[in-house]
């Protein structure tokens, strides 16, 4: 066998002559595959694609009546044809820009929409070949309201009256699962929130409840009876019954107040008795401390709790 030349990975690269005169052996009958796959030091398979690969192109070169290209000097003239595709599409747009007075934007999204109606191309590609960003092609000439109408608009509001006539306070996401459940549909909660909106149908937004006081995002007082703290938390019993347990903290010193515990859900009027209890250990007075941000301490029998029962300073006016 002769000395083959190698790649700089170790291969051996066979000759185009080479490879014909083998696998014409294996034609004639001198040998079989096996017998030269042994001799050649090469796997069997390799001589099967040797022989698939002749007998291919043959047959392609006659019904093309052409010689055959290899597919190493198709893909580098497809890849020049893409290039040279890439640089027309440059200069075109050069030209395009150059030629009108209108803004720019504009004159890009005209550029792409003629490009893609003549050549039927994706704008995805137009937009890469031309180095721009695809909003562009889309972006219309005037600009859109912030509410936009569609023919079939009717027939949504038609059916989110049917199933919110009974449900007046849904908001648009339980909307839009009782329109879909109910007829059928598949819309989406955008555009339910938009038809809802152009009929007035929106909910208000309901915001956060303000104390009138502001939280400047330091807890911790230098000083004691500056300001004070309560939470709650469960404790899980051996017995299987679960205690909820409420507390209240002197920020200072973190001196617990005052504790209350029930078997139970703590509720509004145990949240009151632990105010009380905290400013009848500290001062002897029914003056309870700041609130929490709990359920029950947020309650609005807790919230008018303090003001009907703080004392007055001597010399205010009743």
């Amino acid at each position: 066998m002769p000395t083959m030349a190698r790649d700089r990975n170790g291969r051996r690269q066979y000759t185009a002559e080479f490879k014909r005169e083998q696998i014409e052996r294996i034609t004639r009958g001198e040998i079989t595959a096996a017998e030269l796959s042994r001799e050649l030091g090469i796997a069997r398979s390799l001589l099967q694609r040797w022989k698939h690969l002749m007998a291919t192109a043959g047959e392609t070169a006659v019904q093309a009546n052409e010689p055959v290209v290899p597919v190493s000097a198709l893909r580098a003239a497809e890849q020049r044809i893409r290039e040279l595709e890439r640089a027309l599409g440059r200069k075109t747009m050069e030209v395009e820009i150059l030629q009108g007075g209108a803004r720019r934007g504009q004159k890009k999204a005209a550029l792409v929409r003629r490009v893609h109606a003549a050549t039927g191309r994706p704008v995805t590609a137009i937009c890469a070949v031309l180095g721009i960003g695809r909003a562009t092609a889309y972006r219309a000439a005037a600009p859109r309201g912030p509410h936009y109408a569609k023919a079939d608009d009717r027939v949504v509001l038609a059916q989110l009256r049917t199933v919110l006539r009974e449900r007046a306070t849904y908001g648009y996401r339980r909307a839009t699962a009782l329109v879909n459940r109910h007829f059928g549909t598949r819309y989406n909660r955008k555009r339910v929130r938009r038809v809802l909106a152009l009929a007035g149908w929106t909910l208000p937004v309901r915001g956060p409840r303000r104390s009138g006081r502001p939280h400047r995002g330091r807890v911790a007082r230098d000083g004691s009876n500056e300001r004070w703290c309560s939470d709650t938390l469960t404790v899980a019993c051996w017995s299987g019954e679960v205690v909820e347990i409420g507390f209240a903290l002197d920020c200072c010193d973190r001196e617990c107040l005052a504790v209350v515990a029930e078997a139970r859900a703590l509720a509004g009027a145990d949240i009151q008795a632990l105010m009380q209890a905290a400013v009848a250990a500290r001062f002897g007075l029914v003056r309870p401390p700041g609130r929490s941000s709990g359920s029950p301490t947020t309650a609005a029998s807790t919230r008018r709790s303090p003001r009907s029962s703080a004392p007055r300073r001597s010399g205010s006016r009743p």
